[in-house]
């Protein structure tokens, strides 16, 4: 996932229906995940992220609700709700590796 804004704003929490949600950088647990004005925050394992422990079992394909919610620098919040795709990889891991960037290519 990748987030912006056009103001200061920070990802303050996320909730879903299907399990708790952490707000993570790297290994540690945030309690915000700054959101640069015009810049794009790239979720990764490594960076920024949001992990869930879901009550179910997720599947590739499944969709997992989501509502992120923003606190902007003059802290108003904006509740986002949107619906996230379970993928073994990200779209844009399938965008670099179409035109050739990393990864390995897949066999035929």
């Amino acid at each position: 996932m990748d987030l912006g804004s056009s103001v200061e704003a920070s990802l303050v929490d996320a909730r879903s229906t299907l399990g708790p949600l952490t707000l993570m950088q790297g290994a540690e647990r945030v309690v915000a995940i700054a959101l640069p004005p015009g810049r794009t925050v790239v979720m990764s394992a490594a960076g920024p992220h949001l992990q869930l422990r879901p009550q179910q079992a997720l599947h590739v394909g499944d969709r997992v609700p989501l509502t992120l919610v923003i606190r902007d620098a003059t802290g108003r919040r904006q509740e986002i709700a949107m619906q996230a795709e379970v993928r073994v990889r990200s779209a844009l891991d399938d965008e670099r590796r179409a035109h050739g960037h990393g990864g390995t290519t897949p066999p035929h």
